[in-house]
């Protein structure tokens, strides 16, 4: 028996399996929604790339002032020196198996120790297949002056959803493939310290 043929069927197979749209899944959130009142948070490690997952299982939290927009968020823990600069980086992973391509927009947001939000300078969005996939690579520069320990609150921009955020041809056959916006995936965090040349 071939075997490489039983893989290729079932890549297809799978490929072309139903997948649960954006505007599905954000029902679904709605729906079984429980806000959350103890905000968990996992530590994070300076200078290290982590891998998570942002699921429908995960708290839940709104944003918005007209209109309550539900998303479910990870927390997180870490801490800064004084005095010092660092980049916070998150890539939110394509889930491009199959015909149907998704990828969420990251919101995030730093806390320090009172619970005051703390300005950060946001860059310019770029794509890249760096982790992968194609990945939305969204970048912040953090300017601390306080040492201490912050938390950091991560969601998905769920205003905007099943939208097309990023299209480009395949090759050798050209093929257009769209990437649409969803509630939740696969993405790699990091926060580095950016060491001024002198």
């Amino acid at each position: 028996m071939n075997y490489k043929f039983i893989l290729v069927l079932l890549f297809i197979i799978c490929g072309c399996s139903k997948k649960t749209t954006p505007l599905e899944a954000y029902k679904e959130l709605k729906e079984k929604r429980t806000l959350s009142t103890h905000i968990p948070t996992s530590p994070l490690s300076i200078n290290e790339n982590h891998k998570f997952e942002l699921k429908i299982s995960d708290s839940v939290m709104t944003f918005g002032e007209k209109e309550k927009i539900y998303t479910n968020y990870k927390g997180f823990n870490f801490n800064l020196e004084s005095n010092k600069k660092y980049k916070l980086t998150v890539s939110s992973i394509c889930d491009c198996f199959g015909f149907k391509k998704y990828i969420f927009i990251p919101l995030v947001s730093i806390l320090d120790s009172s619970g005051t939000t703390i300005k950060m300078e946001e860059l310019p969005d770029t794509f890249d297949y760096k982790n992968g996939p194609l990945s939305l690579n969204k970048t912040w520069i953090i300017n601390n002056f306080t040492s201490g320990n912050y938390k950091l609150y991560l969601a998905s921009n769920n205003m905007i959803l099943n939208e097309s955020l990023y299209k480009f041809l395949t090759s050798p056959i050209p093929m257009t493939i769209n990437i649409k916006t969803s509630i939740g995936g696969k993405f790699n965090i990091s926060i580095e310290e950016i060491k001024e040349d002198l």
